[in-house]
């Protein structure tokens, strides 16, 4: 899983200080423990990989 966020300085409107909070929730330990242990309907298989400390 990765997220971009958009040049302001590119981009007209963009909201920086929400994209500052989502990028700053996502980047949680809870947060990440809670999307590498994301299933489907019971499911075994692994959707998305945390991966923000390798980053």
């Amino acid at each position: 899983m990765s997220i971009t966020r958009v040049n302001p300085d590119k981009v007209v409107g963009i909201n920086t200080k929400g994209a500052q909070a989502l990028e700053d929730y996502l980047l949680q330990p809870s947060v990440q423990a809670k999307i590498s242990q994301f299933r489907i309907n019971g499911s075994p298989l692994q959707l998305f990989w945390a991966e923000a400390t390798n980053n």
